[in-house]
């Protein structure tokens, strides 16, 4: 079973701007689609085989330019069952699936505030290279996890990061 992350989002920006970022992001995923904004490499969708393959020390001669899925697939070669396309997601998006479930959503000419569920971890790494495809919004992603007991910051302002910050959980959400 796993852990939910309870997510507050805030994004700051010119109606304009952020009228393009909702647009851009809006895909079968709903209004924020993960997987639109930060698409998997075609390389991934197209060979099945290749992308579910477990851990293969030979692998990286065929994908190229992978260096964060296999920090994160070395770090946990441990687990055999994990695969390339696995392992590219966490290290691209953060939680495996970039489905999640909105709670809220509310919206002003300036900003837009969204509080939703993600799987295992908060969309940190996904936020951060969205942060860097929009440098005109701001981004802040507050996160909360009591089964594992963490909580945390992440603010993005004119695409670079600002504040990083992971603490010990407190209050009653997430889980």
């Amino acid at each position: 079973m796993p852990n939910y992350v309870d997510n507050e989002l805030w994004i700051y920006g010119e109606k304009k701007d952020l009228d393009i970022f909702k647009e851009k992001a809006k895909g079968k995923n709903g209004w924020l689609d993960i997987e639109r904004l930060v698409p998997l490499p075609e390389k991934l969708l197209e060979n099945e085989e290749l992308a579910d393959r477990q851990y293969d020390e030979n692998i990286w001669d065929e994908i190229k330019d992978f260096e964060n899925a296999k920090r994160m697939l070395e770090k946990m070669k441990i687990f055999k069952f994990i695969g390339i396309r696995t392992a590219w997601k966490s290290s691209h998006w953060g939680p495996e699936v970039p489905e999640f479930d909105h709670l809220e959503f509310e919206e002003s000419e300036e900003s837009i505030y969204n509080r939703f569920i993600s799987v295992w971890t908060p969309p940190k790494f996904a936020f951060i290279k969205i942060g860097k495809l929009f440098p005109e919004l701001n981004f802040e992603l507050r996160y909360f996890e009591s089964g594992m007991q963490f909580n945390g910051i992440l603010i993005i302002e004119d695409g670079e990061v600002r504040e990083n910050d992971l603490a010990n959980y407190y209050g009653h959400r997430g889980g």
